[in-house]
């Protein structure tokens, strides 16, 4: 499941993430935690001060070309050709869409 999280500054948006991310490790195992490049280690940081060592373990930090690397190794590598300007823009509207109820 896809959840996103936004608000203003100070708004509680981390703790939040947090206690999500608790609530998935302990119910289904482990949970990917997705944020800009900056914030990978603060994330880590909250999420093993949060859960624990052995909780937070099953907590996967990645910053978006963190998993746009493991995406590519997994789905296509340079096998495939790599979508440019507005076709990925036309994709991620598509799938913006689809999740959009959910």
């Amino acid at each position: 499941m896809l959840r996103l999280i936004t608000g203003p500054k100070g708004s509680g948006k981390t703790h939040k993430a947090h206690e999500i991310l608790g609530e998935c490790v302990k119910n289904k195992g482990s949970a990917m935690l997705i944020v800009p490049k900056q914030f990978t280690f603060e994330s880590d940081k909250g999420i093993l001060h949060l859960l624990g060592p052995r909780l937070a373990c099953e907590v996967e930090v990645l910053s978006f070309t963190r998993l746009s690397h493991i995406a590519v190794q997994q789905y296509g590598g340079i096998t495939k050709p790599l979508l440019k300007g507005g076709s990925r823009l036309i994709l991620m509207s598509f799938a913006i869409e689809g999740v959009k109820d959910s």
